[in-house]
């Protein structure tokens, strides 16, 4: 998985502008990460990513690019 890859799924869970995640972004900064935008994480993830995420595993993430190391280490 890239970076960009996950940049772009979150930029579609958001309604984002293409583009406008970078991936040092902290997750209570963006101004729709909510429990829906979870949820479709762990969708994501499932189907884009093959791994699975748990509610817990993402709550624990404080940026993108943390989530890009919980992804990559799920996948592992």
């Amino acid at each position: 998985m890239t970076n960009a890859k996950l940049n772009n799924e979150i930029e579609i869970i958001l309604g984002a502008s293409p583009g406008s995640i970078k991936g040092d972004e902290k997750l209570n900064d963006l101004g729709n990460w909510d429990s829906l935008a979870v949820v479709m994480l762990m969708a994501a993830a499932a189907e884009k990513f093959d791994c699975e995420l748990t509610g817990e595993a993402i709550a624990s993430c404080a940026t993108i690019a943390d989530l890009a190391l919980l992804i990559e280490r799920q996948r592992a």
